[in-house]
């Protein structure tokens, strides 16, 4: 994402989102990635599309605590999800979003996770 977008107000539909911070997956001592990849050979349940992973982690600034409001997550300045929440930094920086649980992986469960 350019400067320009991350110093500036993005309005979208004529109104104003104020960028917040990239996401950038958690890394180990060395730059890696730090990815998980769960086993489910003890369950016999199908997995959707994306249940396989591999999941990285990863959280936004604790300013963001008990933020209330709409968010749009981009990629190359394009817009690819808009979504609302009641607590900004809890969607970002648990289970919600920013760690994907095995039991997510599962036919029924929430995909788009």
């Amino acid at each position: 994402m350019n400067d320009s977008i991350r110093t500036n107000i993005i309005m979208i539909c004529d109104l104003p989102f104020k960028f917040v911070q990239e996401l950038e997956p958690k890394r180990d001592s060395e730059g890696n990635i730090i990815q998980t990849i769960y086993d489910f050979t003890d369950k016999p349940r199908e997995l959707h599309y994306y249940g396989k992973g591999p999941f990285c982690k990863f959280e936004i600034s604790k300013e963001w605590i008990n933020c209330v409001g709409v968010y749009v997550l981009y990629d190359n300045e394009k817009p690819l999800y808009v979504g609302e929440c009641i607590d900004f930094y809890g969607r970002y920086s648990s289970a919600q979003y920013g760690s994907i649980g095995r039991s997510e992986c599962f036919k029924g469960r929430h995909s788009t996770n």
